[in-house]
């Protein structure tokens, strides 16, 4: 499972070891002062995924014109496989528990956006 992490805010493994991204522990705390970037490859590719009105296309946009079934229908295994080829690649999740992390990490981001607004 994938949690958010005290420190940084990004979401990493529930592992109990350091945060990939920046470095603290499971509580947070870090030793140094430094600070994680977002990995170049997610932001990148999640990109790719948005429409030109910066919504991912599994997600309906009423500037697109595209409904909800539309979206879902065309986008949302898409996005899902590559979300989990990125937790891969990253090296946050082993290969047998990439499928449910992707869709963990997705509906962290749903969660997240309506957050925002």
């Amino acid at each position: 499972m994938l949690y958010k992490c005290p420190n940084c805010e990004k979401f990493r493994p529930d592992d109990g070891r350091k945060c990939p991204h920046c470095g603290a522990d499971f509580r947070g705390s870090l030793r140094s002062g430094k600070h994680a970037v977002e990995p170049r490859e997610l932001k990148a590719g999640l990109k790719q995924l948005q429409c030109e009105h910066g919504i991912l296309r599994d997600r309906p946009c009423p500037k697109c014109g595209t409904s909800e079934q539309e979206a879902k229908e065309n986008y949302e295994t898409h996005i899902l496989m590559h979300l989990k080829d990125l937790l891969i690649k990253l090296g946050l999740v082993k290969n047998a528990e990439a499928w449910d992390a992707a869709k963990s990490l997705r509906a962290q981001i749903d969660d997240s956006t309506e957050n925002d607004h």
